[in-house]
């Protein structure tokens, strides 16, 4: 597995800043990605509030465009926005968060390049399905069929990312790279059906009244544009996306993977 910064149990001299480690990270994607908040219980002219934050993101990476002063200037600012979304996560779990844990580390080289990559115009697509006033749950329709929308692609993202359970976001995020480098789209369709299934990882039930009036489970399958498939894809294979890796162990990565130096975790 790739690293990208020290363990967190490791000591970080605030004289030598480092890169983001895993628990650095996971902080900021808890802060990047929140669970979405149903339109009906916002305010109509109220965003999602992880949404206004990858926007604030976006417009980063864009401003890092043009010369070498601009992408300075801009990872300035971006390690600025992480260390604060990071303060942000330890005040949630913490009253009294340390300053000294939050203050030292910045992206290293091949962090903000795969930051970089991972907010291209390629997300901004995805982010396009995102409409800030209409985040709203779909359904499965009285054959099982679920929309993926703008409320799914928002709550994906956020179980991906959140801290609850690593272990099976991991396995989850794996199978979607392997499916993603395997150019095989009709996979990743697959790992997402399993995903809103999986009753135990999205807390969904999808109850469904049988012909005798019993409420019985029913599978879910999902209906989703290729497009957006092929702008997962896009993201998923790019193999410097591995730098921005939150996760320490899964149980898929370790299964068969071999031991050997271009052994990346997805």
């Amino acid at each position: 597995m790739s690293g990208i910064g020290k363990p967190k149990d490791e000591e970080v001299s605030a004289e030598s800043p480092q890169a983001f480690s895993r628990d650095v990270l996971r902080g900021v994607y808890s802060q990047l990605f929140k669970r979405p908040v149903p339109a009906e219980k916002t305010h109509s002219t109220e965003q999602d509030v992880g949404l206004q934050t990858r926007e604030e993101i976006c417009g980063i990476m864009r401003s890092a465009r043009g010369s070498a002063t601009n992408d300075t200037t801009a990872r300035v600012k971006a390690d600025a926005k992480l260390n604060d979304l990071y303060v942000a996560s330890r005040s949630e779990t913490t009253s009294n968060p340390r300053p000294e844990t939050t203050s030292n580390s910045t992206l290293s080289q091949n962090q903000w390049d795969g930051l970089k990559e991972a907010f291209s115009p390629r997300y901004a697509l995805l982010q396009d399905i995102q409409i800030p006033n209409a985040m709203k749950p779909n359904e499965p329709n009285e054959y099982g069929v679920l929309k993926f929308g703008s409320y799914e692609l928002a709550l994906l993202y956020h179980w991906l990312f959140r801290h609850e359970d690593s272990h099976q976001a991991h396995n989850y995020l794996h199978a979607l790279k392997r499916a993603a480098l395997a150019e095989w789209p009709r996979a990743i369709e697959v790992v997402l059906g399993v995903l809103f299934n999986d009753e135990a990882f999205t807390g969904f039930v999808w109850p469904r009244v049988n012909k005798q009036g019993q409420t019985v489970p029913k599978l879910v399958t999902l209906d989703i544009d290729e497009a957006v498939v092929a702008q997962m894809v896009s993201l998923l294979a790019n193999r410097k996306l591995s730098e921005l890796e939150p996760y320490e162990e899964g149980g898929v990565c370790i299964i068969g993977a071999p031991f050997d130096k271009g052994n990346i975790c997805y």
